[in-house]
């Protein structure tokens, strides 16, 4: 306000009737944001001066009758954007904020809203849409007054719409015409001397609207010729793009890729022509073509393998060590070696298959070995049983043909299954150079294990459905599953009919069963001779006579009669 604004508006006689004015600000909230004294020339009111009754104001910010508070924007102001107020019929009715100097938290400040109320925050500094009111004091007024010239702001009124360039014409931008001074502004209110939209061809963004003007229908020859260079650039990069699948490629090699693929599209962008497009592409293409794939290099990779495994199985022994028969063995054993070596898809069977070959070596006695005197000795295994669903036991064996002192190291494992049958049992035995062993096996024998299935008794009255039956397996391992299903001896009349379960347990349970019985009790009431169907207290009259009857021994200290009320 004291640079441009005051230069603009007062010429230097006039800036000369203009105080400098002290100004101290405090907050209005918090003291953290007090503003430090400065002096000004021009300057914004304080919450303070909004207030100050000597200046024609209400004391009260919320009086809103006090109109003299309430302000409107000039022409200008509203044409950078200062909010008016668009209600109709009301003493502020097109009225705007004004913003006051008086800070109140981090960059907002104090305001007067457009009704007149003065407001202690949120005033954002940075909006346009509140309005500014200049404060200023005067050396000597009236000398002041005499000597200063009448200034006015432009009148820009109502924006003037773009007359559009045709393919033969010019046109106009669309524009503001002070209506005072005929000055020329552009839609941001800048002044501007040339209005003119030369004249020009339209063209789109897209297929040959690029080169042919959408209005008049011409060719740009070199428009065409453009675009069309600028299609085939972007057909090589595609094509370049998906070439080769980055995903094949290890990540060293990855990079190699996009290097490539960087630099060919560096080099098609660079192109002056189609053909220098389509060379740059085919030059890129055989950059990438030298890069390895994941598989070429894992195929090189494995072939190396091969041939260092071969390598060193032909040099694992001196043939010169063996007899005849055990020098074929080994060359048998040499020969099937590099067959699987031949023969494995990748470096972990390579290498499985070198150890393979090198183990059966090693089993081939040497001429040395074969001299040496080895003792028998005979490793029994001990047969086992146990019962389906229960722990294996131990394993054990005995060892004949040792001598005092010697050990040997013998595991023994079974042949896996938890279903009743036969198991045999194997033997891992090291008993070192010194011994021959022989080894007898047993078995490991799983017999069916015992299932008992009780029954429970149930009872009903005559002429009622069966009820549900129940039962509980004795022996039943968890985790199976049996079925047992009811089936009792046909009949309704009273009396006690056997209950006999039908088990599906499977093969591995030895199955028995307890029965029971169901006894259907007459209609009539065991104690009273009556029949109760009525309702809920003929039901329970019924159940407590049933239970009396089935548990009188329990009564004995009790007379029947007396339990009884009335009929039944």
């Amino acid at each position: 306000m004291n640079g441009d604004f005051l230069n603009a508006a007062f010429d230097a006689g006039e800036q000369s009737y203009i105080k400098n004015t002290s100004l101290v600000t405090p907050s209005y909230n918090d003291s953290a944001y007090d503003a430090g004294p400065t002096t000004d020339k021009i300057f914004l009111l304080s919450s303070d001066d909004a207030l100050n009754t000597a200046y024609g104001f209400a004391s009260d910010p919320y009086d809103s009758e006090s109109a003299n508070r309430t302000a409107f924007g000039t022409d200008y102001a509203k044409c950078q954007g200062l909010y008016v107020d668009g209600s109709t019929g009301k003493y502020n009715s097109g009225a705007s904020y004004w913003r006051l100097r008086t800070p109140c938290y981090s960059e907002y400040t104090c305001y007067v809203y457009d009704d007149g109320y003065v407001y202690d925050s949120y005033c954002d500094t940075c909006a346009s849409y509140n309005g500014i009111r200049a404060a200023l004091n005067i050396n000597d007024l009236q000398s002041a007054l005499s000597q200063s010239a009448v200034r006015i702001h432009h009148d820009c009124g109502e924006l003037i719409p773009e007359v559009p360039a045709t393919c033969a014409d010019d046109g106009t931008i669309a524009h503001y015409i002070c209506s005072l001074c005929g000055a020329s502004f552009d839609v941001d209110r800048n002044p501007v001397a040339d209005l003119t939209i030369p004249a020009a061809h339209t063209y789109g963004d897209t297929g040959d609207d690029r080169f042919t003007c959408t209005v008049c229908g011409q060719v740009d020859d070199a428009l065409k010729a453009a675009a069309e260079l600028a299609d085939a650039k972007a057909a090589a990069k595609e094509a370049l793009a998906k070439y080769k699948n980055a995903d094949d490629y290890r990540p060293a090699q990855k990079t190699e890729l996009e290097t490539a693929i960087s630099d060919g599209n560096d080099n098609i962008d660079t192109a002056a022509n189609i053909d220098a497009v389509n060379t740059a592409l085919e030059n890129a293409k055989a950059t990438v073509d030298a890069i390895k794939t994941d598989a070429q290099l894992t195929a090189e990779e494995l072939a190396d393998a091969k041939e260092a495994a071969k390598e060193s199985l032909a040099s694992y022994k001196n043939a010169n060590d063996y007899l005849d028969a055990q020098r074929r063995d080994l060359e048998d054993a040499i020969d099937a070696g590099n067959v699987a070596i031949d023969e494995a898809t990748d470096i972990d069977a390579v290498n499985a298959a070198l150890e393979n070959a090198k183990a059966l070596i090693d089993e081939i006695k040497t001429a040395a070995e074969m001299t040496v005197a080895t003792t028998p000795v005979i490793v029994r295994a001990d047969a086992k049983t146990k019962v389906y669903g229960d722990e294996d036991p131990e394993l054990t064996y005995t060892v004949e043909g040792l001598k005092d002192g010697d050990e040997i190291t013998v595991v023994l494992s079974r042949e896996p299954g938890k279903d009743v049958g036969t198991y045999a049992i194997t033997a891992e035995i090291d008993a070192g150079d010194e011994y021959e062993v022989t080894y007898v096996p047993a078995n490991l024998t799983i017999t069916k294990r015992s299932l008992l299935v009780i029954v429970f008794p149930r009872c009903k009255r005559e002429g009622k459905p069966d009820p549900m039956f129940y039962y509980h397996a004795y022996g039943k391992v968890d985790g199976d599953e049996i079925v047992v299903k009811a089936k009792r001896e046909p009949g309704e009349e009273p009396g006690q009919y056997t209950i006999t379960p039908v088990i599906d347990a499977g093969p591995n349970y030895k199955v028995s069963y307890r029965t029971a019985k169901l006894t259907i009790e007459p209609k009539e009431c065991p104690l009273c001779g009556e029949i109760h169907e009525g309702g809920t207290v003929d039901i329970l009259i019924d159940m407590l006579h049933r239970f009396i009857y089935r548990f009188k021994h329990m009564f004995s200290a009790f007379q029947v009669n007396s339990i009884i009320q009335g009929d039944c």
